[in-house]
């Protein structure tokens, strides 16, 4: 896929593209495969960062991130 970023300085550069399918656990069901995304792959461990959560992925779920506690809850 070819994507442009802020450090790309207006050239599109090859980011390989993965599935991602998300899947949550409850004790009863077991897993319960919520969701496929396609996903880019993007070199972002230098800057701390192991996982970027786009809109199109947050619009179907309910995000709480207590800052101070440094703790996040995902729901479907």
């Amino acid at each position: 896929m070819q994507a442009h970023t802020p450090s790309t300085d207006g050239q599109p550069i090859e980011m390989p593209v993965y599935d991602l399918s998300i899947w949550l656990y409850h004790a009863k069901s077991k897993h319960t495969l919520v969701r496929s995304f396609p996903v880019a792959c993007a070199g972002l461990r230098s800057q701390g960062i192991d996982m970027l959560l786009g809109r199109d992925m947050l619009n179907e779920c309910l995000l709480i991130y207590d800052g101070p506690a440094r703790k996040y809850t995902i729901s479907f």
